[in-house]
């Protein structure tokens, strides 16, 4: 990550390209220049949200930028039925704006792919 530079070095979407329930984060980053924008990041092995929040914090203020956590929840994937569900909260840094986070996939995963999203719990 030593070569970036700008908000657009940083992808809008990292999550696991397989069918499950992975935990997810919505992270608002901004670089030096004042540039900012909100990405998405997900993984199945995270035990905690902290889990995938915590190592893009670190190597992004080790550059000088800014990073903060906006809240966290749920993709549930199907690959093969082409279709997620964002859901569900963290209990570390609250619920994100699934509706949001939808905008940001759907960017990456347009039609035929369907993403819902529900304010409801596990």
């Amino acid at each position: 990550m030593a070569c970036l530079r700008c908000v657009k070095d940083i992808p809008d979407v990292v999550i696991d390209e397989q069918t499950g329930q992975a935990k997810y984060v919505q992270i608002r980053i901004q670089d030096p220049s004042g540039q900012c924008k909100v990405i998405v990041r997900s993984s199945k092995c995270a035990e905690l949200h902290n889990d995938i929040f915590e190592p893009i914090y670190v190597q992004l203020r080790q550059l000088g930028w800014e990073c903060e956590c906006l809240g966290g929840g749920r993709i549930f994937r199907d690959i093969e039925k082409k279709n997620m569900c964002v859901y569900g909260y963290s209990v570390a840094f609250g619920m994100a704006d699934h509706k949001r986070t939808v905008d940001i996939l759907s960017k990456k995963y347009p039609p035929p792919t369907t993403i819902q999203w529900s304010n409801d719990g596990y």
